[in-house]
């Protein structure tokens, strides 16, 4: 696998997570997340993604364990955060079980594979965090790429909810909730991450297991009103 991170644009689960729950438990290693993301990409929803993986130090990779680097077409990359990491740490003081871990994993993974989908099915640009840095702050262009920023996390987060209702349905109110509870922290209220809508909506009413997972998503994303 690769060490450095490519020139692309790195689009990852931004994480800021504290709590006072510690428990000792060693960073997930490199091999841990393919093994996740492996998981995941079984998923019928994920099935015609073309993945590859790279590895780059921590530092290289700014606040994110796991990211992904989006391309034209199928496929993407996973960049894995190698080492010691503050904000991996910082997940794994909020989770209270091994099993918390493993399901914020599954949830992240899913997430990021999410992005690679929007991509694919053409309907989000992988320039898309880049047109956001390039902008001031401030602006209305900076204020419109939010918003599109936003929704597009939303989606990946609808497709992280869709695959663990599917895949694991006992820890879907667990990811939902340690999801949202990153949502809603104040030190993650970014306008990047404007994701609020798709969480009341769920939490209202969930979503419809009887639906195909794209549908669900679908549906979820049109009925959140963004």
């Amino acid at each position: 696998m690769q060490e450095l991170v490519s020139s692309r644009t790195l689009v990852g689960l931004v994480v800021f997570w504290r709590s006072a729950v510690s428990w000792a438990q060693p960073i997930p290693t490199v091999l841990q997340w393919v093994e996740t993301f492996q998981e995941v990409r079984q998923h019928p929803l994920f099935k015609g993604l073309d993945i590859r993986y790279s590895k780059a130090p921590a530092k290289n990779v700014g606040f994110t364990p796991v990211g992904v680097v989006l391309n034209e077409g199928s496929g993407c990359a996973v960049v894995i955060a190698e080492g010691e990491n503050p904000r991996m740490r910082s997940i794994m003081r909020f989770a209270s079980t091994a099993q918390d871990l493993k399901t914020m994993m599954l949830a992240a993974a899913a997430h990021e594979l999410g992005h690679c989908l929007r991509v694919w099915q053409g309907h989000m640009s992988p320039q898309l965090w880049s047109l956001v840095a390039a902008t001031d702050e401030g602006s209305p262009e900076r204020h419109s790429l939010e918003k599109k920023a936003s929704f597009e996390e939303a989606y990946a987060d609808a497709y992280a909810f869709a695959y663990m209702q599917d895949a694991h349905p006992k820890q879907f109110p667990r990811a939902f909730s340690m999801m949202r509870a990153l949502r809603l922290a104040a030190e993650f209220a970014t306008q990047l991450y404007q994701v609020e809508p798709l969480y009341k909506l769920l939490g209202a009413r969930g979503f419809d297991a009887r639906r195909a997972a794209q549908a669900r998503v679908e549906a979820a994303m049109r009925d959140a009103n963004f």
